[in-house]
């Protein structure tokens, strides 16, 4: 198909089945994936390295982690709200992909050099019932704009840990306590990891993978996310 047919047939297509965009529920124009432009204009960027937030300082003082990048803000009722909610609820993988291209373009002069993108694992149950995993598909638009490969058999959660929502600090660390495992140890030695995440907040899902990660022979891990959200 030329295309110019291919652009006339997308044309015909958003005219009788338009397409809307995930952030604001507006109509997405021709040249607008998932999410539209001025949602992606007005995201609540953190427009830094996280070195100076309060979380990112925990993280690196129980792990010695390279580094910690959340790309925004996550606040209720917020555009980042409903897009997470919309990949995580709503099965809008896409959703995710493109918050995953995002991501890599807003820390791609603060990340290092590094091997693969792990994302955080579901517990199988949880997978199954959701039908998929938002951070895998956060990875994939990661893995598209950055060329690194993506992980998932060496790296698993073993136990099918409560919801983090309204959990207290400590209660948030016993609760992923002991709830990963690398089953695949010559994939992890010796690499350098993306770890990767959807919404951070008190950082304990990501000490406690980086952990079990460092146990397993990683020579660096660098925790990304898409948001970063106050406890309460």
């Amino acid at each position: 198909m030329s295309n110019f047919l291919r652009l006339y047939a997308n044309s015909f297509l958003q005219l009788i089945f338009p397409q809307i965009c995930a952030g604001c529920n507006q109509h997405l124009q021709l040249h607008e994936q998932s999410i539209c432009v001025e949602c992606i204009n007005q995201l609540p960027y953190t427009n830094e390295l996280a070195a100076k937030n309060y979380v990112a300082n925990q993280i690196k003082a129980l792990q010695p982690v390279s580094g910690v990048f959340a790309m925004t803000y996550y606040n209720a009722n917020s555009r980042m709200e409903s897009l997470i909610h919309q990949l995580k609820y709503n099965n809008r993988q896409d959703v995710g992909e493109q918050l995953g291209e995002l991501l890599a373009k807003a820390v791609a002069n603060q990340i290092p050099e590094l091997d693969v993108i792990i994302p955080v694992p579901l517990h199988p149950k949880k997978e199954k019932k959701r039908g998929f995993n938002q951070s895998v598909c956060i990875a994939k638009g990661l893995s598209k704009e950055l060329e690194l490969p993506i992980l998932t058999n060496a790296f698993v959660r073993t136990r099918n840990t409560e919801t983090q929502t309204k959990k207290s600090r400590i209660d948030r660390f016993a609760n992923v306590s002991n709830a990963f495992a690398v089953i695949d140890s010559e994939q992890i030695k010796g690499k350098r990891i993306v770890l990767l995440d959807d919404v951070i907040t008190t950082g304990s899902t990501a000490v406690t993978c980086a952990e079990v990660l460092f146990a397993a022979g990683a020579d660096e891990v660098f925790i990304a996310a898409v948001a970063k959200a106050d406890l309460f």
